[in-house]
């Protein structure tokens, strides 16, 4: 039995170092493709910027007369002015 039991504990190690060297791998592809999103979000962001307003935005009348921020809950706060509260 003491054989059986030594086995067992054995075999428990093992799942552990896997479990523990699977965790190293997973944290590190995680990093990677964390990084991998935010340089191409960053690519898009300033590619996207530059197409909806030019490369030299200007501020013109009317250009924030159709601001309007939208609440889809009347019981959350809104601190905007030009808050819009739908039923």
């Amino acid at each position: 039995m003491n054989a059986w039991v030594l086995g067992g504990i054995a075999w428990l190690d093992d799942v552990q170092a896997f479990y523990r060297e699977r965790s190293a791998i997973e944290k590190e592809y995680s990093q990677k493709l964390n990084a991998l999103a935010k340089k191409y979000f960053d690519k898009k962001i300033r590619k996207q910027s530059s197409l909806s307003v030019g490369d030299t935005p200007t501020v013109t009348p009317g250009s924030l007369e159709r601001y309007a921020r939208v609440s889809v809950y009347p019981e959350s706060p809104c601190p905007d002015p030009h808050c819009l509260v739908l039923p």
